[in-house]
């Protein structure tokens, strides 16, 4: 009787021991697959989301090849090929399509940035006029309020 209950306790805790192993391996191949994809990054981050973008241009370019590659070896269906080919080149179309917007929003930003920056540092270097007191670019000579000589 011992040695049946302490069989059927080692049954058991293999039993448990095999449930758990296969529902780690479970967790572990589905997590990736549950995982959400990252939120698109602000209007701040628009840089981050483009360099994104031109990674996974790339990888959907070397996808291309990569089919092209494996049909030429005849290791694909003409239809399966046409498919998949079909389906790479729209997915390259709406990166292209994302990337011109992600550029111009990036050169505007930039522009943006460097034209407050430019401002910022024009308006520290302003002499102030002595006799008024108005804020003066340094290129000029007399203040157009009062018509003073500048320094």
């Amino acid at each position: 009787m011992l040695l049946s209950i302490s069989v059927e306790a080692m049954v058991y805790v293999l039993f448990s021991f095999v449930v758990l192993a296969f529902s780690a391996a479970i967790v572990f191949v589905m997590l990736p697959l549950a995982r959400r994809r990252r939120a698109a990054p602000r209007l701040g981050d628009d840089r981050a989301e483009l360099d994104d973008l031109l990674s996974r241009k790339a990888e959907v370019y070397a996808s291309i090849k990569d089919l092209d590659f494996e049909y030429a070896m005849g290791r694909l269906a003409d239809g399966d090929y046409q498919e998949l080919r079909r389906e790479y080149k729209l997915e390259a179309g709406e990166l292209l399509g994302r990337q011109d917007d992600l550029e111009v929003s990036v050169i505007e930003q930039e522009i943006e940035e460097e034209v407050a920056r430019r401002l910022n540092g024009s308006l520290s270097k302003q002499h102030r006029c002595k006799a008024c007191g108005a804020a003066n670019p340094p290129r000029f000579r007399f203040c157009p309020e009062c018509g003073a000589s500048l320094p």
